[in-house]
């Protein structure tokens, strides 16, 4: 008959990266992470969170983008639609972006590949130089040509992380 799917998965907890990986999630007390979320939405909403909805809307893609199923979207529509209020659609987003992170923390807890940063402890920078420290020592011989000289290996501006090869939002 074949593999169940729990005789299947077992395989797959055993998976090897072919490439130097490091693996690492960033943590902090529930309370400052639910505050710095609640604070990230009010600046989505300050910043024009309902005039990019209403434009989308208007230019047809209420229901033709999975997108706008989305955590932020969806309230805001349904606030454009009488449905809720935009209190309560900034209300629900705070909510519903919570939970996500909670159920996201909960998934990323059971990965023992993940070197999990306490940024209550760590500053960004001290963060970044741990994280810089295990990528020099693990991957950096791969980055070592690839990367621009001039540029530091990891940096931080305006809480986006920067490397000599990409931009992390």
């Amino acid at each position: 008959a074949g593999e169940s799917y729990a005789e299947q998965k077992a395989h797959f907890s055993h998976a090897e990266s072919f490439y130097p990986t490091s693996y690492f999630g960033l943590t902090m007390d529930r309370d400052r992470l639910y505050q710095r979320i609640n604070q990230r939405v009010d600046d989505m909403f300050e910043r024009g969170l309902v005039n990019e909805v209403t434009q989308l809307v208007d230019s047809g893609y209420k229901n033709a983008l999975t997108s706008m199923q989305a955590i932020g979207y969806k309230e805001v529509i349904d606030a454009l639609d009488s449905k809720i209020s935009i209190d309560e659609s900034r209300d629900l987003i705070k909510l519903r972006t919570r939970r996500y992170a909670k159920r996201q923390l909960s998934w990323f807890k059971r990965d023992k590949r993940i070197t999990w940063i306490d940024m209550d402890i760590h500053s960004e920078d001290s963060a970044l130089n741990l994280i810089e420290e295990s990528l020099q020592r693990y991957c950096y011989p791969l980055f070592r040509r690839h990367r621009n000289p001039k540029e530091p290996f990891l940096s931080a501006s305006n809480g986006k992380i920067k490397s000599g090869l990409l931009t992390v939002p």
